[in-house]
């Protein structure tokens, strides 16, 4: 199902003019892990240390489109990396994620969430800056 979500994004992507800035947002369940060998669409400034099933789809479509993931091109206190904790309050994982294509990745100054915008909800918002 993952994968066939990921296919309509790159038609989607695939579709819009090279001049047009693409950014693709949202709630993927992707942990990316800090992938070294995939830069600079990648950096080591990921909150997972391992990648999930849903994170190697990530990097494989990023990379595919010469698109990078700019919620992990920052270095932010771990804190700022947090989009979701758990039930249980244990573990917290970022698998929200802002991808932008790379001819526009500087038009994203920064990305971090802001913990507490919501007292009912494990979800953190997320704060992009262009």
């Amino acid at each position: 199902m993952q994968g066939c979500i990921f296919w309509s994004f790159g038609k989607a992507v695939f579709k819009a003019p090279n001049h047009n800035r693409k950014i693709v947002w949202g709630d993927f369940n992707a942990k990316v892990a800090k992938e070294y060998g995939y830069a600079p669409n990648f950096r080591k400034y990921s909150l997972d240390e391992e990648k999930n099933d849903n994170g190697r789809r990530m990097i494989d479509f990023s990379t595919a489109m010469s698109m990078a993931v700019s919620s992990i091109l920052f270095e932010q206190r771990s804190m700022h990396l947090e989009m979701w904790r758990s039930p249980d309050v244990l573990s917290v994982n970022q698998i929200y994620l802002v991808i932008s294509d790379s001819h526009h990745t500087t038009d994203i100054i920064d990305v971090k969430s802001c913990r507490g915008a919501h007292h009912d909800s494990k979800n953190y918002m997320e704060k992009v800056q262009l």
